[in-house]
């Protein structure tokens, strides 16, 4: 009797949190946002992509770039918590040793710091809180690269595994509750005889 009331329960929640990831999987297709940008870059030179982003729980960064002609960038995600005016940002960009100096005061700012040489890179970031941040690319090497490069903000819930998790865990929910609905239902019809 125990062990029926617990799979009951469990059941239930199963049931329950099935159904909503799936719900939350369809309805969290949609992208927030999505910036996209290219150039060339030459010796000491930084680029930001897009501006300071406001990333919200449950939401993830994905950033993708290409670098070209034997390339040698390094990419930022850096933390701005609302601390850089605009006129860092256009700084960043055409003073490389603002950026540096900002990288050397504020070593707990950067979220990640990657090499990309000639070729393709992708990677993506969740956040579990609120906070800004930008991604910056950087040309420490002395020849030009060129750069492509496109980044996208979207729910975390719009990924395939949560379709899957909520795709299973609802039938099983299903089998769990099952018999105890059946049995209600035989005492419900029981009673009206």
């Amino acid at each position: 009797m125990k062990f029926w009331r617990i799979a009951r329960k469990g059941g239930i929640v199963l049931l329950y949190a099935g159904l909503f990831l799936l719900l939350f999987s369809f309805i969290s297709q949609l992208q927030m946002s999505r910036s996209s940008g290219g150039g060339s870059l030459f010796q000491g030179e930084s680029k930001t992509a897009g501006s300071s982003r406001q990333l919200l729980p449950f939401q993830e960064m994905e950033v993708t770039a290409t670098v070209e002609d034997g390339g040698v960038l390094t990419v930022y995600l850096l933390e701005t918590d609302n601390a850089f005016p605009s006129s860092n940002k256009t700084n960043w960009t055409s003073n490389s040793t603002a950026l540096q100096e900002f990288l050397e005061q504020n070593p707990d700012r950067i979220i990640w710091e990657d090499q990309i040489e000639n070729g393709h890179y992708e990677r993506s970031y969740f956040t579990a809180r609120f906070m800004n941040a930008v991604v910056v690319f950087y040309n420490p090497a002395s020849e030009i690269a060129y750069l492509q490069y496109e980044g996208s903000l979207r729910f975390f819930g719009s990924t395939d595994e949560s379709r899957c998790v909520g795709a299973c865990t609802t039938p099983l929910g299903t089998l769990l509750v099952l018999p105890w609905q059946v049995s209600q239902w035989k005492q419900r019809k029981n009673k009206l005889a």
